[in-house]
């Protein structure tokens, strides 16, 4: 995406291969989620919290770097990237429609409805993994809160860098 002047093809393109970095485990693959000592529904709770905080940077950096620079460079656009990416990896996975799609929306609705002095304080990654020790009572939250600030900010830098 470098130097591409915000054209419509190239940012769709740039978004849909950032959703499929984080879907096919780019930056987490799910073989990590089990190296945490969780049980097997702790996770997959992780990975999938992990994917929805992942996929929640594709939104910031979108929105600082290309938000509103044309007139076509909505949030909508975007969410709309991001849907078709994961709906084509559902059926290229065999899985069923909307399976990842209505839990990753769903994450990102319960983010985006946080204030955003809680996203800057990053209650959403300490929910994670609250969510994470519901499932597993041994889930440590500020080793889990850790990992997901560690991630995040390495993919934010990423995608600051490629948009």
């Amino acid at each position: 995406m470098l130097g591409f002047g915000y054209n419509k093809n190239t940012v769709k393109d740039g978004l849909k291969r950032s959703t499929r970095a984080v879907l096919i485990g780019g930056l987490f693959h799910h073989e990590h989620a089990s190296s945490f000592g969780l049980n097997e529904e702790g996770s997959a709770w992780l990975y999938t919290e992990m994917q929805a905080q992942l996929i929640f940077c594709i939104g910031i950096a979108f929105e600082v770097k290309i938000c509103g620079k044309k007139s076509w460079a909505t949030p909508q656009f975007m969410q709309d990237c991001i849907k078709e990416e994961i709906l084509d990896y559902e059926k290229r996975e065999g899985m069923s429609p909307g399976s990842i799609l209505s839990y990753i929306f769903r994450r990102l609705y319960e983010i985006e409805t946080m204030t955003p002095q809680e996203r800057r304080d990053l209650i959403h990654l300490r929910q994670s993994a609250e969510l994470i020790q519901e499932k597993d009572r041994r889930a440590d939250i500020a080793a889990l809160s850790k990992l997901f600030e560690s991630k995040t900010r390495e993919f934010v830098s990423i995608l600051l860098e490629k948009f």
